[in-house]
C-alpha cells in the first residue's frame, strides 16, 4: 500500500479499491443490515448525466454506508490508516469529513457497477483489437 504522505492520491485509489473488494465479497449481508437497521447514509452525490449513464431505475437515490461502519472496515483493510484516524480524531470530530479526505464517499454499488462496465469496455477493446489484427493478417 502506499504512503498517504507521500503518494496521497494513489493511497485513497489504492484504499477505494480496496473498500470496494471488500464490500463487493460481503454485500448480501451488509445490504440486508444496512437495510433493516437504517444504516445508509443518502449523503452522496453524484453527476445526473453519469447517473444516467448507469442505466440506474428512475428513482435510485446513492448510497452509502454510515462514516462509522466505513471507517471501521478501512481501519481493518488498512492498519496503516488507524494511526491517522487517532491523529484526524484530535483535528475533527466529524466522521463525514474522514470519509469525504479518504475519497470514500460513493456509492458502492455504482462505483461496482462503473468497474464493471470499465472492465467490459476494456475486454471489448481487447477483442476488437485482436479481430483487427486477424483481419489484417488475412489479408496477406
Amino acid at each position: 500500500m502506499s504512503d498517504i504522505l507521500a503518494q496521497p492520491e494513489k493511497f485513497k485509489t489504492e484504499l477505494k479499491e480496496k473498500w470496494l473488494n471488500y464490500y463487493q465479497a460481503n454485500r448480501s449481508w451488509l445490504q440486508h443490515y444496512m437495510d433493516n437497521d437504517s444504516g445508509w447514509s443518502d449523503d452522496v452525490e453524484y453527476d445526473k448525466k453519469e447517473l444516467k449513464s448507469l442505466e440506474l431505475d428512475r428513482d435510485y437515490d446513492p448510497r452509502r454506508p454510515e462514516c462509522y461502519f466505513i471507517l471501521g472496515v478501512v481501519s481493518v483493510l488498512e492498519p496503516s490508516i488507524q494511526g491517522l484516524l487517532s491523529f484526524a480524531g484530535g483535528l475533527t470530530t466529524e466522521s463525514e469529513q474522514l470519509v469525504e479526505a479518504l475519497g470514500l464517499n460513493f456509492d458502492p454499488e455504482l462505483e461496482l457497477k462503473k468497474r464493471s462496465q470499465k472492465t467490459t469496455n476494456q475486454q471489448l477493446n481487447l477483442d476488437s483489437q485482436y479481430l483487427d489484427q486477424v483481419r489484417e493478417e488475412t489479408k496477406t
